[in-house]
């Protein structure tokens, strides 16, 4: 893992485990440097790759923001960039040993979905 995204990593970590609300965790994000459209979208989909990547072997989907973006005419997640890039964190241990689990799983729990993966396992 490069340096770079190692501190993105670790910069997106900790601006959704320290913040209460989206608008404060996105606010934490633009804080450093990025834009608000920039930091909204990592907020939004950083929870749902990292939900996804810690139940992947025991939920296959249908995943219900897959099902709701595909109603709403939007690309599906696995198309966009920056929810690639999370998954790859989620499910790179070397990442995972950057984050420490409580960081790991405090991510899990803010996605969506995560009581309908974790019900489902």
């Amino acid at each position: 893992m490069t340096a770079n995204n190692l501190n993105l990593l670790l910069t997106v970590a900790n601006a959704l485990t320290s913040a209460q609300t989206f608008e404060q965790q996105a606010a934490a994000l633009v804080a450093t440097g990025m834009t608000q459209g920039e930091a909204e979208h990592w907020v939004d989909v950083t929870p749902l790759a990292f939900a996804r990547a810690a139940y992947r072997f025991h939920y296959q989907g249908p995943y219900p923001v897959d099902k709701q973006r595909d109603i709403q005419g939007l690309p599906p997640l696995v198309d966009d960039a920056v929810y690639q890039q999370a998954m790859r964190w989620a499910c790179d241990c070397g990442a995972m040993e950057s984050i420490n689990a409580d960081e790991f799983n405090g991510i899990v729990r803010l996605s969506p979905e995560f009581e309908v993966i974790r019900g489902a396992g």
